[in-house]
């Protein structure tokens, strides 16, 4: 040994070293299959791996009909899966069915609850579209609404201004409020009540009932620090008095202030329902 080369010497130690790990991988191998009572292989790493008694014997299985086709197309070259060491087909096999039920699981759980989501929202969907009261344009999702007493949608208060103006005809206005957010309200050439929304998110109550032209009256249920109001509320004014006159006159009234958050819209239905019966709403403590 003295006389050999410096790689020869090195490759000859390599060698001793991977017979003598192998030799302690086998022994190591029958002892945990002992213990286990299980199949046990080694990854790629060295590692050790348990497989389940049904895995174990289809990768068992495969692994042997890998490595006869293995042997039969390469037959020069040895295997090892004698040596205690996982052969390349089984850690390939293996590693395809790990990826399998990685990927196709999740994936058709993932479907089925997108289906099932999906078919929920379809089911909601179509409960909230069915009609409830079809003469006045209003659906479940109406009722739900007034159920619950959420904030009042424009399809709600213009029913209710439906059924004020069928039952005081003798009074105008009662345009749907999305009118003024498109073309702007219709000029009324006597007297009105109109519910007015203001930034999409608040209700309030116009009316010029017993007042000379050009004056108009806001009830709002939710008066600001300070008395003013965006442009819109102007603009809407206008349109309904259609003055020549360069000033218009609003006069904001006292009256009940809400508690909630959204209880802007029927204390405007609750303002408009008072002065079409010649009630003050300032002096009604609506409940």
């Amino acid at each position: 040994m003295n006389q050999l080369s410096p790689v020869k010497y090195i490759f000859l130690f390599r060698s001793m070293i991977d017979l003598r790990n192998t030799s302690k991988n086998n022994e190591e191998l029958i002892k945990l299959e002992k213990n286990l009572d299980q199949k046990v292989t080694f990854d790629i790493y060295g590692r050790a791996e348990v497989a389940s008694g049904i895995d174990a014997k289809e990768d068992h299985g495969e692994s042997q009909s890998n490595e006869n086709c293995y042997k039969n197309d390469r037959p020069d070259r040895p295997t090892e899966s004698n040596s205690g060491f996982a052969s390349e087909n089984d850690v390939n096999s293996k590693s395809r069915k790990d990826k399998k039920r990685k990927k196709t699981f999740p994936e058709t759980e993932t479907k089925k609850r997108k289906t099932h989501q999906s078919e929920t929202n379809s089911d909601d969907n179509s409960k909230r579209n069915s009609i409830w009261i079809q003469a006045l344009g209003l659906r479940e999702g109406e009722r739900q609404i007034l159920l619950q007493k959420r904030w009042l949608n424009d399809t709600i208060i213009n029913a209710g201004q439906q059924l004020l103006s069928a039952k005081y005809p003798h009074i105008g206005g009662f345009q749907d409020p999305l009118i003024m957010q498109s073309t702007g309200f219709i000029p009324e050439p006597g007297e009105f009540v109109q519910i007015v929304n203001i930034a999409n998110s608040h209700w309030v109550t116009f009316s010029n009932i017993g007042l000379e032209h050009p004056k108009v009256r806001l009830f709002d249920s939710k008066l600001p620090p300070k008395i003013s109001y965006p442009l819109d509320i102007v603009k809407a004014a206008a349109c309904l008095l259609q003055t020549r006159d360069p000033h218009i006159v609003i006069e904001v009234m006292n009256v009940i202030q809400q508690k909630g958050g959204s209880s802007c819209g029927p204390l405007a239905l609750a303002f408009a329902s008072a002065l079409c019966a010649g009630i003050n709403p300032v002096i009604v403590n609506f409940s």
